[in-house]
C-alpha cells in the first residue's frame, strides 16, 4: 500500500472517533428551531427526515437526519415548537449507522458504504425534550467528503426544522 494511503488511513481512523464528547460551538452560532409540533413515532425517540420531509425508513445512499428526544414512548410523542441552540458539534466517519462502528474498524473495502455523521448536540436548558440532531452524508466507491453542511441539512429535513446560523461570528 502506497503511503498516501496510509495517511488517508490514519485520517479516517482519527475522524471516527472525533465524535466522542463534540466541539463546542459558540453560543448563538447555530440555532435550530422546530417551526411547528412533530410528532415522534410510537416505540421510538426520533423522528427521521429525507428529501426535505419526516418519513418512516431510509435510503442510505441519500443523507438523511434523525431529531432525537429523550424518552422512547409505547405511544406517539408530541413535541412542541422550540428554538434550542446547538452546544457542541461531533462528527465520525463511520461504516455502520446503527451501531457507530468507526469505518476503518476491521478494515475497509471501496465496496463499503460508509457514512460522514454529524451531530449537533442541543442546550440543556431549552426545557425541550429534544437532545440532538444528527445527520448522515453517505459515500461510496473509496469517494469520501465532507459532513453535511448548514444548507444541505435544511434540505434535508425540510421546513419543519428551521437552520439558522448566525454567520457574523
Amino acid at each position: 500500500m502506497p503511503p498516501v494511503k496510509y495517511l488517508l488511513a490514519a485520517t479516517l481512523v482519527l475522524s471516527g472517533c472525533s465524535g466522542i464528547g463534540g466541539q463546542p460551538v459558540p453560543h448563538g452560532l447555530v440555532q435550530v428551531v422546530l417551526t411547528e409540533p412533530l410528532t415522534i413515532p410510537a416505540g421510538r425517540a426520533h423522528a427521521t427526515f429525507q428529501g426535505g420531509r419526516q418519513v418512516g425508513g431510509v435510503n442510505r445512499y441519500s443523507p438523511w437526519c434523525e431529531l432525537e428526544i429523550q424518552t422512547v414512548s409505547e405511544e406517539p410523542q408530541r413535541v412542541e415548537p422550540v428554538s434550542i441552540m446547538v452546544e457542541r458539534v461531533g462528527q465520525a466517519f463511520i461504516k455502520d449507522y446503527n451501531t457507530r462502528m468507526p469505518a476503518l474498524l476491521g478494515g475497509l473495502s471501496c465496496s463499503d458504504l460508509v457514512f460522514q455523521e454529524t451531530t449537533w448536540w442541543m442546550e440543556p436548558e431549552s426545557g425541550s425534550p429534544v437532545l440532538y440532531l444528527r445527520c448522515f452524508a453517505p459515500y461510496t466507491n473509496c469517494i469520501f467528503g465532507p459532513p453535511l453542511s448548514p444548507e444541505q441539512i435544511q434540505d434535508v429535513v425540510g421546513p419543519r426544522l428551521d437552520i439558522r446560523v448566525d454567520t457574523r461570528i
